[in-house]
């Protein structure tokens, strides 16, 4: 909000959970989606699914305050292979970006899932794909994630995901 010049005087009144998987907590049983770098071809669909995370995670859409900086960030977000996506009849279906990445660890957040791809079940295989293909440059893939959001709650847990901090 600070960086998008949003008003200052926002207040974020919500508790989230730091969680973590790695190699071993991995639910290698369960069923994985293919995840890959996004691709400047898919750019209208990502900055639009960008500015929708955003709204609905922190009530403003950067796509309206901000396209330009945001056509930027997408841009270089891109660029630099740190949004990750799966596609569905050429559709994306899940999208992702990295954030920090490590050789001890990376972080993911702004997760999307377009809401005509949600309630079927694919999110979870998602984050199972998601984590196999980062697991295989970093020994841990972190995020945080609102304790009030549960269907994502389950959705990590199920995946292999670990809460290390509140």
């Amino acid at each position: 909000s600070i960086v998008d010049n949003q008003q200052p005087t926002l207040i974020f009144n919500y508790e989230q959970d730091y969680m973590t998987c790695t190699k071993k907590d991995l639910d290698s049983n369960g069923s994985v989606l293919h995840i890959e770098p996004a691709q400047m071809s898919d750019f209208e669909e990502i900055y639009t699914n960008s500015g929708l995370m955003i709204l609905e995670d922190l009530g403003y859409n950067p796509c309206e305050t901000q396209p330009q900086r945001q056509k930027e960030l997408i841009a270089k977000r891109i660029e630099e292979h740190r949004i990750l996506t799966a596609k569905i009849e050429n559709k994306i279906a899940f999208q992702i970006e990295v954030g920090v990445m490590l050789s001890v660890g990376c972080q993911v957040g702004s997760t999307y899932i377009p809401s005509h791809f949600r309630g079927q079940g694919l999110s979870t295989q998602y984050m199972r794909g998601t984590c196999r293909y980062l697991l295989e440059q970093t020994q841990s893939v972190n995020l945080y994630v609102h304790t009030d959001n549960i269907p994502a709650q389950r959705c990590y847990q199920k995946t292999g995901f670990r809460k290390i901090a509140k």
